[in-house]
Formats: structure tokens, sequence, C-alpha cells
């Protein structure tokens, strides 16, 4: 068998490769970086729709007559149901950030982490999850549902709310274009809540009336007078 010397005077055997150099098992801090990512997304997404619940129930409280905007709700609601993908977003951190280091480890020894990450991150999950259903479920149990949206010609927005359980009470909450809350405006009570719900007709003063399905104006029980 031939061999080589090489500049630095050690010997080679021709066509044999060299070892692969070792891989250092990654260091704790990489393990955690991804769990840590995820729960800081939890984290920014939670305390936003907890902060603006708090806000919500202190208008309510403060005064009957406003109420924030149906968008806003719905902007609150679709912020918690993207909660749910924070798992996702921590199985894309473990591939992209620790896989391509983790080649030192036993197959045992990943899926034990991977699945210790996700318990991990389900329990943060839980956790933001039911401190919101807590909130909302303790103080908006038997909040007034929205019925109809209509629009007026100068931007406004009317929106009839149904509440009550043996007599049904509409309530009509205006907005002003962009704004975040609205005002009552007035508000009609009905026996029994088998009936569609009415709806919304501007008059050519700007001021509204509630219409039955057959289109027969209700005469409202309360009418709010909003001053600026």
């Amino acid at each position: 068998m031939t061999t080589s010397a090489g500049s630095d005077g050690i010997y080679r055997t021709p066509g044999r490769a060299p070892e692969p150099e070792r891989v250092p098992a990654p260091s704790l801090r990489l393990l955690l970086s991804p769990l840590a990512s995820a729960a800081c997304v939890v984290s920014v997404i939670a305390v936003p729709v907890l902060l603006f619940d708090a806000i919500r129930v202190a208008v309510l409280e403060s005064s009957a007559d406003t109420r924030f905007v149906p968008a806003v709700a719905l902007t609150l609601d679709l912020l918690a149901l993207t909660l749910l993908a924070s798992p996702v977003w921590l199985g894309l951190i473990i591939a992209g950030r620790v896989a391509p280091y983790w080649s030192s480890l036993r197959r045992w020894s990943k899926v034990s982490y991977v699945t210790a990450l996700f318990a991990l991150e389900l329990l943060v999950l839980v956790t933001a999850q039911a401190s919101i259903m807590a909130r909302r479920t303790g103080m908006h149990l038997f909040e007034p549902t929205l019925q109809h949206t209509s629009l007026a010609p100068d931007g406004r927005r009317a929106h009839v709310y149904r509440g009550g359980l043996v007599q049904c009470r509409y309530d009509v909450y205006v907005a002003a274009p962009f704004a975040l809350t609205m005002k009552r405006e007035l508000s009609a009570t009905e026996h029994g809540c088998l009936s569609p719900a009415p709806h919304v007709r501007w008059s050519a003063d700007h001021s509204i009336q509630l219409l039955d399905h057959d289109g027969e104006a209700i005469v409202p029980s309360v009418v709010m007078r909003h001053h600026p």
C-alpha cells in the first residue's frame, strides 16, 4: 500500500475520506429558544385582547348607552383565534433554528425534546385561552346579540341588538364613520322573541325608525337625545 506525505509531514492513505467533524450538542439556550419565541407570540396576542376586554367592560359599566362598535369585538375574537396557530409557529422555529444543530442527539432525545416543548406550549396556550374565556363568560353571559346593521347616507351605521328573555328588547346604537364606540339612540320592547328581528329605516332628517318584518313602525319605549 502506498502512502503520500502531505506538506505538514503527515502521511495519508490515498482514497481514505477524512473523518467527519463531531457536531457539538446544541446549547440549552438554543433548545429553549423556540418555546420562548412561541410564548412571546402568545403574550403579544393575548395581552391586547385582555386589555381591550377590560376597557370594554369599563365602558359598559360606566354607561349602558355606550358600546364598542361590532368591528372591535370581531377583531378581538379573531385575535383570540390566532392563538391556536402558536403550535404551528413553534414547529417552524424548531425546524429552522434547532433541527440543523441536533444531529448529535439520539432519536429518542429528539422525540422527547419536541414532545416536551409542545406540551409546555399547549400549557401556555390553554392558560391564555382560559383567561380570555373566563373574563368574557363571566361578564358577557347575557350580552345582547347583534341582529342587523344599516348604513346611513352620511356614513353613520345603526346596529340593532336584541336582549332579554321573556320580553325581547331591541336597542339601536348609532356609530359615526370610523368611530370605535357607538351611542344608543332608541329602545323598543316586544312580547316574545319568535318574530323576525326589526330593522332600521333612515329618515330624511337623519333620524331613525325601527320597523318590524311587515314594515310597520315600532313605537320606541326609550328615545335617547345625545348632544354634541
